[in-house]
């Protein structure tokens, strides 16, 4: 029969979120593995429009967006912004994190997407239907 034991370990505060992959305990207080913050990670911290609302609000964990511009608006720009050293494209373009991407818009839905890639190769998309409305005859 084996007893279970509680230890006491040392606290760390970190001065920045920490996340943690694939860790093995070796025994009281070790860990294996620790990745830097966000690595491994393949998503935005924030997705903006220089016209329209996204529908619904961003949030990271949501990857498809809708919004509807007036017939007037035949461009706009998308801001994607993520932590860390994620490569950005919108539609197949490098952007820099923060940076707005201009987009020509035709009358009617216009898909946009947004392409997150790690160090590691993984990628995410973020899909964003804009509707230009049609002008009145």
């Amino acid at each position: 029969m084996r007893l279970a034991r509680s230890f006491l370990l040392p606290t760390l505060v970190l001065a920045a979120p920490m996340a943690l992959a694939a860790c093995e305990s070796r025994g009281p207080g070790f860990l294996t593995q620790a990745t830097s913050p966000g690595a491994g990670q393949t998503v935005l911290t924030s997705l903006t429009l220089s016209s329209g609302t996204l529908n619904p609000a961003f949030s990271a964990a949501v990857t498809s967006y809708t919004a509807t511009v007036p017939n007037a608006t035949d461009a706009i720009s998308v801001t994607p912004t993520a932590a860390n050293s994620l490569t950005l494209t919108v539609n197949g373009s490098a952007v820099s994190s923060g940076s707005p991407a201009p987009i020509v818009l035709a009358v009617g839905a216009n898909t946009i997407v947004v392409s997150v890639t790690n160090s590691a190769g993984q990628s995410a998309e973020y899909t964003i239907t804009v509707t230009r409305e049609a002008g009145t005859p």
